[in-house]
């Protein structure tokens, strides 16, 4: 999951958005948001050492302890993690890289005009009350800078997949906001698969 930055060239192949425990992040958009929480800012200045990536029980257990400090107030499950990290696991060719990969990003590149109030699609926000590294604020400010965006707070979710105890909420948001694009008139089933449906 990662910080929204618009690119307005795509706008017209997107039939709508779905951000999910995000952040704006941009340029000139509003007064500084809060940070993450301690135990999670730790995380990024004394980063955990790396797992033997040839060792898959050793990459299994970096996963979920990576997972644990994002945990909100509903608290961390671990048998539900674990299974979803194998599964992760299992379906990657090079764990290594899709682990590292958010930190060859460059955290200064911006697109030149991009601005959230220029999204012109339906735009659902998700995000957790108890976010520990994009509080509420963040979830808050897309909603407020994307015009006509909704906003769904998920009670007690930290920065992650909504938990199974939210999933009647972020389940009933989901199917509404996608059911919107199908039926809004002159939509065609090709035009939500964009350009590579032609």
């Amino acid at each position: 999951m990662q910080v929204v930055k618009p690119t307005c060239a795509h706008q017209l192949r997107k039939s709508g958005l779905t951000l999910v425990s995000t952040s704006p992040a941009g340029p000139g958009e509003g007064p500084p948001l809060p940070g993450p929480e301690p135990h999670v800012a730790r995380t990024f200045t004394s980063p955990a050492p790396e797992p033997d990536w040839h060792d898959r029980d050793a990459v299994l257990a970096d996963r979920v302890e990576a997972e644990r400090p994002y945990a909100g107030s509903l608290g961390f499950d671990e048998p539900r993690v674990r299974r979803s990290a194998a599964l992760e696991i299992d379906r990657t060719t090079d764990m290594a890289a899709s682990m590292t990969n958010h930190f060859v990003l460059d955290d200064d590149a911006w697109p030149a005009g991009a601005r959230l109030h220029d999204v012109r699609v339906p735009t659902l926000v998700l995000h957790g009350t108890n976010d520990p590294l994009f509080p509420l604020e963040h979830g808050q400010a897309l909603a407020r800078l994307i015009p006509a965006a909704q906003l769904v707070e998920l009670a007690g979710v930290g920065h992650q997949q909504p938990p199974p105890e939210r999933w009647d909420v972020a389940l009933h948001a989901l199917l509404e906001h996608t059911a919107g694009a199908l039926n809004r008139p002159g939509t065609r089933f090709s035009d939500l698969l964009g350009s590579s449906a032609r």
